[in-house]
């Protein structure tokens, strides 16, 4: 069995990070007092969907308490078919698709051994493509049947109508700490057996918990194949896995700004070092970042001026338009960076340690 399936989380006592809102769902679950629509906003990787099917077990349940092991609970891990939940994603959800959701939601079953009925849509923002739907999915939301529940989730909340969120409860999950990865893969490690064995060791864990970019979507599989490989230093992890260490991924940030042409990206680099780039012209501009966001851009130096700095950053992001990268793309981008960097010549403005 592979950690996924072996460490799925199954709890809200056992989701990473989230403080504040699992307290608040705590709450709801001991009161057994749920709104009728919830919103979960976050980045990929933040834990919307595990929340909403946690939620939805202590809904529907036959043990009334996510018990995890009856065939509701079951069923909903492993997105097998029920009479009474449902998951869509509204990118797929065309006029027929919500005159279906309408049906159900607004007509009792009498076959159903419950009355309840939820219904799991993500990636709500991609409504903003179809207006009829998203008027649709309103009109259910405005007149909601007793026992009829909508989780919604969404990576970006400013796309939602407004008329939406002011019906539902919106939680926002903001990305995990590194600090709360490295100490889940430290668990993890632990009962898997795989001790910490060097200094060296333990800053390459915390150079994968680094590279998850606050997602903790993609840690099992990538422990999984740490586990059950030699990885043992930071050098192991670009050769085996592409994942670059934050000094690594700031020393290319860094020779970017000065216009070097010696560098060398990876696919695998490009998302954390917009991550970077994003961070440190927020702080350049003077937004107050937490401790976590300080650390991912100390030891950034630039002498670019803020309109170079979004044109370097919009550069990077230009790679998502293509629907295949390889090394030639990449390259020509960082060359593009590079003259960026070359053209300026203003005094250093930099985030050190």
């Amino acid at each position: 069995m592979n950690l996924s399936q072996k460490y799925r989380i199954q709890t809200l006592d056992n989701i990473v990070g989230h403080t504040t809102v699992l307290k608040d769902l705590n709450k709801r679950v001991q009161s057994k007092d749920f709104p009728q629509t919830i919103m979960f906003s976050g980045s990929s990787g933040t834990g919307k969907t595990t929340i909403a099917r946690i939620i939805s077990k202590h809904l529907l349940c036959e043990n009334g308490n996510c018990c995890n092991t009856c065939k509701v609970c079951v069923a909903i891990d492993n997105e097998l078919p029920l009479p009474n939940y449902y998951e869509y994603n509204a990118s797929n959800l065309n006029i027929e698709a919500m005159r279906k959701i309408e049906e159900i939601a607004c007509k009792s079953d009498p076959f159903s051994k419950s009355s309840v009925k939820v219904f799991y849509i993500d990636e709500m923002q991609e409504l903003n493509k179809n207006k009829s739907a998203m008027k649709n999915i309103l009109k259910i939301l405005e007149k909601p049947m007793k026992d009829t529940y909508f989780i919604l989730g969404t990576m970006d909340i400013s796309k939602i109508d407004a008329a939406i969120k002011r019906r539902a409860v919106v939680y926002r999950l903001s990305s995990i700490s590194s600090d709360d990865i490295f100490n889940y893969m430290s668990k993890i490690l632990e009962k898997e057996g795989c001790k910490i064995e060097s200094e060296e060791h333990a800053n390459t864990v915390g150079a994968i918990a680094e590279s998850c970019n606050g997602s903790v979507g993609i840690v099992l599989p990538i422990l999984d194949r740490f586990i059950n490989s030699e990885i043992k230093t930071e050098e192991h992890l670009i050769a085996e896995l592409g994942i670059a260490t934050s000094n690594t991924l700031i020393q290319i940030i860094n020779s970017i700004f000065s216009g070097s042409v010696d560098i060398d990206i990876t696919e695998d680099m490009v998302q954390p070092i917009i991550l970077k780039l994003n961070l440190f012209i927020q702080h350049t501009l003077g937004k107050e970042l937490n401790k976590w966001e300080k650390m991912q851009i100390t030891g950034i130096r630039s002498n670019l001026s803020i309109e170079n700095l979004i044109a370097v950053i919009q550069n990077f992001l230009s790679l998502y338009e293509y629907t295949y990268l390889n090394n030639t793309i990449i390259n020509s981008h960082i060359l593009k960076s590079v003259w960026i960097g070359k053209s300026n010549n203003r005094p250093q403005r930099q985030m050190r340690g």
